[in-house]
């Protein structure tokens, strides 16, 4: 099924309470019109006022997904986030990926969607995240926009997604390496961490073999490795907090929120080939 057209879209957003509707939990009666609640809560994400994207419209969307209300639209709200990605506004863009994580993280429990919307979803996500040139956390006026990390929560959940193959799950590594080696400005707000989440749980899938990661060490190695005489560059600094974050992973695993732990894989597997990586950039790690 789809949603209504633009001229219903913008009805319904400009009668809906949000506010009540988000105090109210986003709880929907029976008989609610929600193909059109969820085109109006998308022309929202698209707007410069934090609350309106953030807090109502992203907010309303996740809840409807986890909790199974767009199940039925599964398919719909995943390719609207899509075809968002390429927005002309950088908050849209940013936020479809929130949402896009979210589609991708129900579809990994109720397995609603083809092979081929993955993939093709897969490949808008990378287009936009390796070419995304503002990559600002938090703008005054604006909110938080921080497209770094949105993009490695669809990372995260792709890694999660049972099923991408062997060559998908690499190509969502090698995006991750291609966005590493792009960055205008040192990120200080916690995005390593998201990153290093992303990464931890694809390597963790037994798809990915040891000369898989062998192979993206020595990537991610070479981002960091220093010129002789030369000061540390941008893109070295923050592979190796990204490496880093990825060690803490590796030794003790994660938990999502609401979610079941994730075991750290035995130390030989991950740890130790992270740690010989690591000592490249500062030889004080032990072996």
């Amino acid at each position: 099924m789809t949603v209504e057209g633009q001229h219903g879209r913008l009805k319904v957003m400009n009668l809906v309470d949000w506010d009540a509707l988000r105090k109210a939990g986003f709880t929907l009666p029976d008989g609610a019109d929600l193909p059109s609640l969820v085109g109006a809560a998308f022309t929202l994400l698209a707007s410069p006022e934090a609350t309106a994207r953030d807090e109502w419209a992203y907010a309303a969307l996740a809840t409807w997904l986890t909790s199974g209300r767009l199940d039925e639209y599964l398919e719909d709200v995943g390719e609207r986030a899509s075809h968002l990605l390429a927005a002309p506004e950088v908050q849209a863009r940013s936020f479809a990926a929130l949402v896009l994580a979210e589609v991708l993280a129900r579809d990994a429990r109720v397995r609603r969607l083809g092979a081929a919307s993955l993939r093709t979803w897969q490949g808008a996500w990378a287009r936009w995240y390796v070419q995304e040139r503002d990559l600002r956390d938090w703008v005054d006026g604006l909110g938080w926009l921080h497209a770094l990390a949105h993009g490695a929560d669809v990372a995260a959940r792709l890694a999660q997604h049972p099923a991408l193959t062997r060559v998908e799950l690499l190509a969502v590594l090698a995006t991750l390496t291609a966005r590493l080696r792009d960055l205008p400005a040192l990120p200080t707000q916690w995005e390593e961490d998201r990153l290093a989440l992303a990464a931890f749980l694809l390597l963790r899938r037994p798809e990915v073999t040891p000369p898989d990661l062998t192979t993206w060490l020595g990537e991610l190695e070479a981002l960091w490795r220093p010129l002789s005489g030369r000061p540390r560059t941008v893109v070295a600094a923050f592979a190796v907090q990204v490496a880093r974050s990825l060690l803490v992973f590796a030794h003790l695993g994660a938990q999502l929120p609401g979610e079941a732990p994730v075991a750290a894989p035995p130390a030989p597997v991950l740890q130790k080939p992270l740690l010989a990586a690591l000592r490249s950039a500062f030889p004080v790690y032990p072996a």
